[in-house]
């Protein structure tokens, strides 16, 4: 038997394309984000509260969320399709996704759910 992504513990690696994903994703979530407020920069992916937009490949929004739990861990589980409800895995498909807006809300961070 011959397996193209081994690893050395011989557990196989996840695809070309997820490994991209999850590596642009971190990427991203660490891009800087200046609260209006503050005017203190933190990590987009660091917000608990916020809204974002995936927009299909052309331009055309496909799915708007929100959270109020942690912007990088929502936005990560609908693109790696780590979600386990079934109305969210019919509703987006990750691979028609080309780009993402988020829009962080930084005067809510003191918030509960």
């Amino acid at each position: 038997m011959c397996r193209v992504n081994k690893r050395k513990d011989n557990a196989v690696s996840a695809p070309f394309e997820t490994r991209e994903l999850r590596a642009a994703l971190k990427e991203f979530f660490k891009l800087p984000h200046r609260d209006p407020v503050t005017g203190k920069a933190s990590p987009i992916g660091w917000y608990k509260w916020g809204v974002y937009i995936f927009y299909d490949y052309d331009g055309e929004p496909i799915y708007v969320g929100q959270t109020n739990e942690k912007v990088s861990g929502r936005i990560g589980r609908h693109l790696t399709n780590q979600r386990t409800d079934a109305v969210a895995m019919s509703v987006l498909d990750p691979f028609e996704v080309f780009e993402i807006e988020v829009y962080p809300l930084p005067q809510y961070q003191k918030v509960g759910k």
